[in-house]
């Protein structure tokens, strides 16, 4: 049986990448901020209007356990804090970090959900340039996976910047696989 764990390791995957929302006033602003992330690495953002992280979902089924397996990927020169939460990095899921259907209908989370308050810096992992985490999650603890059917999975959040305004989506590639 596999437990939710991460992995770090260097290197790149392709994938899907995000954007955030700025208005056309914070993309005009020509300073540079430095933000120090609780595991002591500098992001230096130079107030652009995209931030990338390569999400790349993979799913593999292993006796009765059904894994999701996401990549974290940054390809850019610089390090990009993420909330751990988003980065899957906490013991078990505690919100629908995956959109889940079976023939098309949408499969409800069944997990646990903890209601957080505004995201500290110690919420963050600095995830470093051209670097990637790669996590394995045990769909069928959190979502009924038991009926037989044509399942899709996709990987979906929405990250607050650390130390200004903002936010970014991640989203994955979507998977499908067959249960009988």
């Amino acid at each position: 049986m596999i437990n939710s764990r991460m992995i770090i390791y260097a290197g790149t995957a392709i994938c899907l990448s995000m954007s955030i929302g700025c208005d056309s006033k914070d993309a005009k602003q020509e300073n540079t901020e430095s933000v120090k992330s609780d595991n002591h690495m500098n992001y230096a953002t130079e107030n652009r209007r995209h931030v990338n992280v390569n999400c790349n979902l993979s799913v593999l089924v292993d006796g009765k356990d059904i894994i999701a397996e996401v990549i974290f990927t940054n390809p850019s020169k610089d390090v990009i804090p993420i909330l751990k939460r988003n980065l899957l990095m906490e013991d078990e899921l505690t919100w629908a970090a995956y959109e889940v259907t079976r023939q098309g209908v949408q499969v409800p989370y069944t997990g646990r959900t903890i209601k957080r308050g505004a995201p500290r810096s110690q919420d963050y992992y600095g995830l470093e340039a051209n670097t990637s985490v790669k996590v394995r999650v045990i769909l069928n603890n959190y979502y009924d996976l038991s009926p037989p059917g044509e399942y899709t999975v996709k990987y979906a959040s929405f990250n607050a910047i650390m130390g200004r305004e903002g936010s970014f989506d991640m989203e994955s590639n979507c998977v499908r696989f067959m249960k009988k």
